[in-house]
């Protein structure tokens, strides 16, 4: 069999390299943040094109303004559908220019916020630009007075210089809300440098708390969501500009009658003769901020994933029920006879992609 020098392996490569769309540079015109997406023009073209960007920026890079030019791919199996992926390196000619919004209070480049590590009760907020009533200010750290916009910025007192990464002030902020609340706090910055903390007003759960209003001739760099369940070691970093939302089923526990049963390690005592013998328990249904859920009832599915004798499980709404206020009673009835097994129960929130399992050991003697 001849393979002529691999030549048409060759050029079945050669062909899927003509296939694949570079990565390009391209103009953004606007961004609508509720649908994540942008309008963009590519190199050449006068026609305007959507494009997606990650769905888990919680606030936009500076970059990420109408006139600046972004770096956008061509995602390989999903034919039309282009992203966001960086900045760009330069501006694409020929595609026109955007009426770019003029903000009087704005952050122009940096000013990122970042939970500290290990994470506390402290953010850091790195240096960059801002603008207050049309004027610009270049905020760094370390330096005690502000420096002034224009070409060559000026240093009102005295200069540092840094060589390699610039580092970042430490900004403290006070105790997360009780558990049930959650609030949110801002951070914000004037004309003299100075970052100040706005603490908003804990609202209960399910309620959305009010996001805190800026002060006057202040700049808002971003906040962050403090909910009661917070972390005990302090801020994360997926708190830093996220947003409230409501309560979900995110996962499941049971809360056994016997005391043995909510063990680390639970171990099923012998029972002579056999036999079943009822466990009862609650089985509860939290949400994302450790809160039970009670906005609604919650459909669920018990299962005994293994053959174990006559052992069986049922609800108050027996083999699947629905929760009501977060919770609902179960019993599991184990069979202690010559077929008994190392028990496995499995529950099911089937709308809300929600699975839990809960396993023993059983005594021999």
């Amino acid at each position: 069999m001849k393979f002529y020098n691999n030549k048409f392996g060759r050029r079945l490569i050669d062909r899927r390299a003509d296939f694949k769309v570079p990565d390009r540079d391209a103009l953004l015109y606007s961004v609508d943040e509720d649908a994540k997406t942008c309008i963009i023009k590519i190199q050449g073209s006068t026609t305007q094109i959507t494009a997606h960007y990650p769905r888990n920026w919680f606030k936009l890079p500076y970059w990420m303004k109408p006139g600046n030019a972004v770096r956008v791919r061509h995602r390989q199996g999903n034919r039309g559908y282009i992203e966001v992926i960086g900045n760009g390196r330069a501006l694409p000619t020929g595609v026109g220019a955007p009426n770019i919004p003029y903000s009087p209070d704005d952050i122009l480049s940096g000013m990122e916020i970042n939970a500290t590590s290990p994470v506390s009760l402290c953010v850091t907020v790195s240096s960059g630009t801002y603008r207050i009533d049309g004027v610009t200010y270049y905020y760094m750290y370390g330096i005690d007075d502000i420096l002034m916009g224009g070409d060559s910025p000026m240093t009102m007192g005295t200069a540092n210089v840094y060589m390699g990464d610039n580092p970042a002030t430490v900004v403290c902020l006070g105790s997360p809300p009780a558990a049930g609340y959650t609030r949110y706090d801002i951070l914000q910055i004037a004309a003299d440098g100075v970052i100040d903390v706005v603490e908003g007003t804990a609202a209960a759960i399910p309620t959305e708390p009010t996001m805190p209003a800026t002060s006057l001739d202040h700049v808002k760099i971003g906040h962050i969501f403090r909910p009661g369940s917070e972390s005990s070691d302090g801020i994360e970093q997926w708190q830093i500009n996220a947003y409230y939302n409501l309560s979900k089923p995110t996962y499941v526990t049971i809360d056994w009658n016997d005391d043995f049963m909510n063990d680390d390690q639970v171990v099923i005592p012998y029972v002579p003769g056999g036999g079943l013998v009822g466990y009862s328990g609650t089985l509860y249904v939290w949400d994302q901020y450790d809160k039970l859920y009670t906005r609604d009832y919650v459909r669920f599915l018990l299962e005994l994933p293994l053959e174990n004798g006559n052992s069986y499980i049922v609800s108050n709404a027996n083999f699947s029920g629905r929760t009501i206020e977060g919770f609902a009673w179960i019993t599991y009835y184990h069979d202690h006879g010559a077929f008994s097994a190392p028990p496995i129960i499995k529950v099911t929130l089937p709308d809300w992609n929600v699975v839990y399992y809960w396993s023993a050991l059983v005594a021999e003697s």
